[in-house]
């Protein structure tokens, strides 16, 4: 509730101040949250890398396994990337 509550009274996120890099990853079929938020913000995000899983529901690690690989390989991917970025 009080996450509910926090939300309520938050400022606007401006994404395009964000200057860190940034990964979303979201369902195309996520009936809770809807995709055209992710896309939104993988916009107005300079650099933002968008993983859109082919996958059903909020609960995207459910379903396929091939497909739950393929998008944790991409996310392994980014988070290597920038961990040896961050590493000097």
């Amino acid at each position: 509730m009080n996450d509910v509550h926090v939300q309520q009274h938050l400022a606007p996120i401006r994404f395009e101040q964000l200057q860190t890099p940034t990964l979303i990853v979201h369902s195309r079929y996520d009936g809770d949250v809807p995709f055209t938020g992710a896309q939104a913000s993988a916009a107005a995000i300079g650099g933002a890398e968008l993983i859109a899983v082919e996958q059903f529901g909020h609960m995207i690690w459910w379903g396929d396994a091939a497909v739950t690989m393929a998008f944790q390989s991409r996310i392994e991917t980014f988070l290597q990337q920038y961990a040896a970025d961050t590493a000097h």
